[in-house]
């Protein structure tokens, strides 16, 4: 008997949590190895985001329309990476040295708790919705 796999809501709360972790190592880390290490792990919890989304529309909207709904999901990124620059261009402090984005993790971190508290907003609703 195959083991039942998470569902896609708890592996996004895994990944966003994974965000926040690798996003609190790179603003504290002051040397390269925990850098890449957190780097990496960053990389990770991305790819994961990746193969978590299809299932995580499908459930949510349905499959009939996955194509179009998974690409209106997707556009989320394409606007952060509209939003971000200007953001992390305000956050930037050239005169901080080795410190220069400090603040562009902590905003990023910052980002990453809302999400991880949103997923777990989901989780409850829907726990709520199937005990109803």
């Amino acid at each position: 008997m195959r083991p039942r796999a998470a569902p896609p809501r708890e592996k996004l709360l895994s990944s966003a949590a994974a965000t926040s972790l690798a996003l609190v190592l790179m603003s504290t880390s002051f040397n390269q190895g925990l850098f890449f290490v957190a780097l990496t792990l960053l990389g990770f919890s991305f790819g994961a985001l990746l193969v978590i989304y299809p299932p995580l529309t499908g459930g949510a909207f349905g499959t009939t329309n996955l194509g179009v709904n998974y690409g209106i999901m997707f556009l989320g990124y394409a606007a952060s990476t509209w939003i971000s620059q200007p953001i992390i261009a305000v956050l930037y402090h050239a005169e901080a040295g080795n410190a220069a984005y400090q603040q562009s993790f902590y905003g990023a971190i910052a980002i990453a708790a809302v999400a991880v508290v949103l997923t777990v907003y989901m989780m409850v609703s829907d726990k709520k919705k199937q005990a109803a």
